[in-house]
C-alpha cells in the first residue's frame, strides 16, 4: 500500500511536470566556437545548421535568414558591440556574420554587398520606411552603411563602390541612362552611375577639394564634365552651362 502510494505520487508529479512546464534540452552558448561543428549559436542556444533559408519566410516567427543560409533569433541591439565576434549589426538591428564578399564571396538571396565587404539585408522600400542610425537610404531603396564622409576617392570604397561628394560610397555601375531610374533626390551621371543631389552648395569647394564636383547654378553638386555644347554631355538629360554638363530634370 505504501509503495502504491508512493507510485501514485510519482506520477502524479510527472504528469503535473509535463502539463506544466518544458524541458530545454538545448546547449547555451555565446559564440558559434561554443557548439559542435554541425551547430551554430543563436539566440543563445546551439542549433543545427540548417543552411537551407533562402529569406527570412523560410525561417520560424521571430527568426531571419542570415548571409550563411542560416535561421537565426532576431536580436534588435543597437550597435556591432552588442553583437558576438564576428558578427555585426545591421541596419535592421540583427546580428550577422561578417563576410568578406569584396573579395570573391557572394552573398546569397536577400543581400547586397557592401562597400565594407559585408552582406547587407536587402530593403528595396527604404524611401518610405526609412533606415537607422548609420545607413543612408540609396537610389535603389535599399539601406547602406554611412561613411561619415570618410572618403576622399573611389579606391577608399570597396568593389562596385564611387566615392561621391558627400564623402560617401555609394553602389556603382547602376547602368542608368535616365534621372528617373535613380529616384527621388539623385540624378543620373554622365558616366551611368546614380548620384545624390540637394547639397545647397555655393561654391565648388562645398563639393569636393580636388576639383572632380562642381557647384551648379541650382545650388547642388554634379560631376564636373568640361563641355562646349549640349551635345558633348552625352545625352538629352544634360545641358552645357558654363562648360560644364549639368543635369536638367
Amino acid at each position: 500500500m505504501r509503495n502504491l502510494a508512493f507510485t501514485f505520487s510519482l506520477l502524479s508529479i510527472t504528469a503535473f511536470g509535463l502539463a506544466g512546464c518544458t524541458v530545454d534540452w538545448r546547449t547555451g552558448c555565446d559564440f558559434d566556437s561554443d557548439c559542435f561543428t554541425t551547430e551554430y549559436c543563436s539566440g543563445g542556444y546551439c542549433v543545427p545548421i540548417d543552411s537551407g533559408c533562402a529569406t527570412s519566410l523560410d525561417c520560424a516567427a521571430g527568426y531571419y535568414c542570415a548571409s550563411d543560409g542560416n535561421c537565426y533569433a532576431e536580436t534588435v541591439c543597437g550597435s556591432s558591440l552588442d553583437c558576438p565576434s564576428g558578427s555585426y549589426c545591421g541596419w535592421d538591428g540583427n546580428c550577422y556574420l561578417s563576410t568578406d564578399c569584396n573579395t570573391g564571396a557572394t552573398c546569397p538571396g536577400g543581400y547586397y554587398c557592401g562597400w565594407d565587404g559585408l552582406c547587407y539585408l536587402a530593403t528595396t522600400d527604404c524611401a518610405t520606411a526609412g533606415c537607422a542610425s548609420g545607413y543612408y537610404c540609396a537610389w535603389d531603396g535599399n539601406c547602406y552603411l554611412d561613411t561619415v564622409t570618410a572618403c576622399l576617392s573611389d579606391s577608399e570604397c570597396g568593389f562596385g563602390y564611387y566615392c561621391a561628394w558627400d564623402g560617401n560610397c555609394y553602389p556603382a555601375d547602376t547602368g542608368c541612362v535616365s534621372h528617373g531610374e535613380c529616384g527621388s533626390g539623385w540624378y543620373c551621371g554622365t558616366d551611368g552611375n546614380c548620384y545624390p543631389a540637394n547639397a545647397g552648395c555655393t561654391s565648388d569647394l562645398d563639393c569636393s577639394s580636388n576639383g572632380s564636383y562642381y557647384c551648379a547654378t541650382d545650388g547642388n553638386c554634379y560631376l564636373a564634365v568640361e563641355c562646349v555644347t549640349d551635345a558633348d554631355c552625352g545625352w538629352s538629360g544634360y545641358i552645357c552651362e558654363f562648360n560644364k554638363c549639368t543635369p536638367v530634370f
